[in-house]
């Protein structure tokens, strides 16, 4: 009797460390995938805030001049 409850508690833990591995293993690829994602939307909100303030910075003396107009020359 003794040697079957030792065999199942054996089988019972190795069950348990299975199960909590696999757990292990998808908390880590979950956890990978949220960061992917979350580092995908900063760097497209960062992209787009540079691009939005040189849009700016580009524009602003364009249109201090005109659109067609161009500088007085020097001289």
């Amino acid at each position: 009797m003794r040697l079957v409850r030792a065999v199942l508690m054996v089988r019972a833990v190795r069950l348990v460390r299975a199960v909590l591995m696999v757990c292990a293993v998808l908390t880590v690829v979950w956890c990978t995938v949220l960061m992917v994602q979350l580092c995908t939307v900063l760097t497209v909100h960062l992209v787009r805030a540079v691009l939005m303030v040189h849009a700016r910075v580009v524009r602003v003396p364009a249109e201090r001049w005109g659109n067609n107009r161009r500088p007085a020359p020097r001289g």
